[in-house]
């Protein structure tokens, strides 16, 4: 008679202490492929289970570092300037073309479109 393997088991527990005792007995009896899910948080339950950190958050937070850093920074640059055309319009301390500052507002939503759309 040929035996099936087992590919899986589902249990529901009624306590977070009850699924930490079990979980760390189904790590101790070998069998590395676990996952365990509970509605809350509980702290012992990933050491049960033998999970190890890894490098994807790392990996994530330099990733969207390159990514979106260039688009804060274009973003705050075309925000500085428009903010000081204007002061300078409200002032009337410097004589700027007719439309500047409509231009100026108009054209911050594409350089951050784009900018964005160049980082991902």
């Amino acid at each position: 008679m040929k035996t099936t393997p087992i590919y899986g088991i589902m249990a529901e527990f009624d306590s977070a202490s009850d699924l930490v005792a079990a979980a760390r007995k189904t790590h101790e009896a070998g069998y590395r492929k676990i996952d365990a899910y509970s509605p809350f948080p509980v702290e012992e339950l990933a050491e049960a289970i033998g999970f190890h950190k890894n490098g994807v958050p790392l990996v994530t937070l330099i990733g969207g570092l390159i990514g979106g850093g260039p688009g804060l920074l274009i973003g705050g640059a075309v925000g500085a300037g428009a903010t000081t055309t204007h002061w300078l319009v409200q002032r009337r301390s410097a004589v700027l073309p007719s439309g500047t500052q409509l231009m100026l507002e108009l054209s911050r939503p594409m350089t951050l479109g784009t900018t964005t759309a160049a980082g991902q």
